[in-house]
């Protein structure tokens, strides 16, 4: 179970990554309150550590300029938010040094919107919430049994990371229902929008406490 930690702004958000270790750390690059731009960026994941990859959150992006993002920030991971097609992909792999991965979003309305998981070749995908308006980070939730056992099935062998309105006090129950190869949290551990270092605590606790418990640990 990795844990991916979205929407860093400051060198304080870094050195709580740091102390508390999840296994991704997440820059957004897109329209949005937390957007930074590539020189701000590589300033912080300069500061991760190195065990700890950086992903960057991109939304229809022209793909040389993600690939060019990526190589500035030293991104480990793309993870694309918008209406990316199997063309823009494939166009995108043929851009990103091999070891970087692509992260597809889905947004969640019904069973249909796990479709594309069959068909896209992405690494993995991440699996939010729908809104009408916005392409992710909105902090809702969704109905997680739509997942039980279909996503699985569309995801074969690369897995999904689940999104949208985790906390240190729903991801528990979240992990047990859909058994997601990751969590991707961005505003569940944030206070008046600043991310929260005792709220990425218990988060954190309570993902490896639920992996210990289901490993018989």
């Amino acid at each position: 179970m990795v844990i991916k930690i979205c929407g860093l702004t400051r060198r304080q958000d870094i050195e709580v990554i740091n102390r508390h270790h999840p296994e991704y750390a997440g820059f957004v690059f897109a329209e949005s309150r937390r957007r930074l731009l590539p020189d701000e960026a590589g300033e912080l994941t300069r500061l991760l550590c190195s065990t700890i990859v950086p992903v960057g959150v991109f939304v229809d992006a022209v793909p040389v300029q993600v690939a060019e993002t990526a190589r500035l920030c030293g991104l480990g991971v793309v993870q694309l938010h918008g209406s990316e097609d199997g063309a823009y992909l494939h166009c995108l792999r043929g851009l990103l040094p091999p070891p970087v991965q692509i992260w597809k979003a889905l947004r969640i309305r019904n069973l249909d919107s796990l479709q594309p998981m069959a068909t896209l070749p992405a690494d993995r995908f991440l699996l939010d919430a729908w809104h009408p308006e916005q392409a992710g980070g909105t902090g809702d939730t969704f109905d997680w049994k739509l997942l039980a056992g279909a996503a699985a099935g569309n995801a074969g062998s690369n897995g999904f990371l689940l999104a949208g309105g985790l906390t240190g006090t729903n991801v528990a129950d979240a992990i047990r229902l859909v058994q997601p190869w990751g969590v991707d949290v961005s505003s569940g551990v944030e206070t008046a929008g600043l991310k929260d270092e005792d709220k990425i605590r218990l988060l954190i606790d309570a993902v490896r406490r639920t992996q210990a418990a289901d490993n018989g640990l």
